[in-house]
């Protein structure tokens, strides 16, 4: 048993395998969330035992708008004299 928090919505005390009906079978779950600063922000935190997350699948819905990426100004390398 693990939570489950996703650009802040939460889902607490998530029993996969209570959601799966058995131990070591699939779940598929969906979770629409809106992402304001262009970062999914996604965290678990477990309750019980060792919880087991596989894989997690990310799709746009719409027409989603992403915002420019940062991308810092290189950085001029050091002019180096000649020993005298």
């Amino acid at each position: 048993m693990f939570d489950i928090s996703v650009e802040g919505t939460q889902i607490p005390s998530y029993d996969i395998v209570a959601q799966a009906g058995a131990s070591f079978k699939s779940v598929t779950r969906e979770l629409p969330v809106s992402v304001q600063d262009g970062f999914l922000s996604i965290s678990f935190t477990s309750i019980t035992n060792f919880p087991k997350l596989s894989a997690i699948e990310v799709m746009p819905i719409g027409n989603p708008t992403l915002p420019a990426p940062i991308v810092p100004a290189p950085t001029p390398a050091p002019v180096m004299s000649a020993p005298s």
